[in-house]
């Protein structure tokens, strides 16, 4: 009977131990975060698989983080996966500035750097000699979302997967591809958001002049609150690009009147109207996201507030020829119910007229696409301060713009995310930290078990 004690006990720790090891031997990531905090989108696993693993590229990255950083256990986290899911193509080393002075100040040397404050670099290790082509530098500040409001700053949301997979990308082609912007225009801070956006997702706006030819090859087309309408030449370039696959985006306005551009729009089923929404006692638009598409993958339902200023957007779905041309259009932003298109002049005391007036629903902004090509090409126009003019008034209407860029130009590169809410981190653990919780399941506790069960044994002798 003590035998039989002994050999359960023995048995017990036996299989308690094989399963702790199957676990560590057969891997399955769960990630339990709110909203998938450290989930990589599909964008960066494919990637990941094409570039990485299957054609055995390397990249190491430099992590120059002050450990007491609050973003230090996000970063940790992203780039383990990263690793992960590169099967160990991606080196990654991570560095405390503080606490590796001459660590930090060799890596300095060597990329030709002042680091000053939180820095990754991504090296692609293209050539023995250092080529800063092939070489990413991506700051803290550029990471991370924040918001000031009165004297202090928030931070509200992060990029961290949408600029290191395009750093990737970025440092193992070693140079930036090609958009190009097709007018000149005074709203500049609009053109500035999407440079920047551009700039991050590793792609360079040019301008071109109405003298220079569309180059062929592009990520995107873009026309941003033009002052004037195109030409018909312009026009007829533009629309051999879109027959070739090329890509377009459109912001236009409130109430423009552009008749070479609204005919290009028209073979794609949407027309801009000439009317501003509006509705009593009017301050800020409300809008929301719809479905349908997958622009809108994480913002269907939302519902937002912007500045007023926009048109609205008319769509002619079942048109008879669009269906024959395979040119499919879809709705993204719908204004509230209660909004009109107003096309009268009188905007101080606005009357909805069933007669004159355009009735919900009100379209603000629409994606079309061209299947019939053998490369399809892909549309997007918005309308109004859907663009801002002074930076975003709220976090979805900057994911929404992110998610259109990625759209348009994601067969050209494939990219990560749009940017995510900044929400408090579980714990993430480094090395020596795990491997004291693997001595602790394997050892510490099947040890705790079994005296607690010679404990038992004892009182119940007695």
């Amino acid at each position: 009977m003590k035998i039989s004690f002994l050999f359960k006990i023995f048995l017990s720790i036996i299989i308690f131990i094989l399963i702790n090891l199957i676990g560590l031997r057969y891997e399955k990531h769960l990630d339990t975060s709110k909203f998938n905090q450290f989930t990589l989108s599909d964008y960066t696993k494919n990637y990941l698989q094409k570039e990485l693993i299957d054609k055995e590229e390397k990249i190491k990255i430099f992590v120059l983080f002050h450990k007491n950083s609050k973003f230090y256990g996000k970063i940790f986290a992203i780039l383990k996966e990263y690793k992960r899911l590169s099967k160990n193509q991606i080196q990654i080393q991570f560095i405390d500035p503080l606490r590796n002075p001459i660590q930090t100040e060799k890596i300095s040397q060597k990329y030709q750097i002042k680091p000053i404050g939180n820095l990754l670099i991504i090296d692609s290790n293209k050539s023995q000699e250092q080529n800063r082509k092939h070489i990413r530098f991506i700051k803290e500040s550029d990471l991370f979302i924040t918001k000031k409001q009165k004297d202090k700053t928030f931070f509200i949301g992060h990029r961290s997967e949408d600029l290191i997979t395009a750093g990737i990308y970025g440092a193992i082609k070693g140079s930036k591809q090609k958009s190009y912007l097709l007018n000149s225009s005074e709203n500049k801070n609009s053109i500035k958001i999407i440079n920047k956006i551009l700039s991050n997702k590793n792609i360079q706006l040019h301008l071109l002049s109405p003298e220079q030819d569309i180059p062929k090859e592009s990520a995107c087309l873009f026309l941003v609150k033009p002052e004037y309408d195109l030409p018909l030449s312009r026009i007829e370039t533009i629309k051999n690009h879109l027959k070739n696959g090329e890509n377009l985006f459109i912001a236009l306005k409130a109430n423009q009147s552009l008749p070479n551009l609204n005919r290009l729009l028209k073979e794609y089923g949407i027309t801009p109207r000439r009317d501003i929404i509006t509705k009593k006692q009017q301050k800020n638009i409300k809008a929301r996201f719809l479905g349908g598409t997958e622009i809108n993958y994480l913002l269907t339902g939302k519902e937002f507030y912007f500045p007023p200023q926009a048109s609205s957007i008319e769509i002619n779905e079942n048109s008879p020829s669009l269906i024959r041309e395979k040119i499919f259009s879809t709705p993204l932003i719908q204004a509230g119910k209660s909004y009109w298109g107003e096309t009268g002049k009188n905007l101080e005391t606005p009357k909805f007229d069933i007669r004159e007036d355009n009735p919900s629903p009100l379209y603000l902004a629409v994606s079309s696409t061209n299947k019939k090509q053998e490369k399809p090409s892909k549309l997007i126009l918005i309308s109004g301060n859907i663009l801002p003019e002074k930076g975003f008034s709220n976090r979805k209407q900057a994911d929404f713009i992110h998610s259109c860029l990625t759209w348009l130009i994601r067969e050209n590169m494939t990219l990560g995310i749009a940017p995510q809410a900044f929400i408090e981190f579980p714990l993430n653990l480094n090395e020596e930290q795990l491997k004291w919780i693997h001595l602790i399941s394997l050892i510490f506790i099947p040890t705790f078990f079994l005296f607690l069960s010679f404990l038992c044994k004892k009182i119940h002798h007695y």
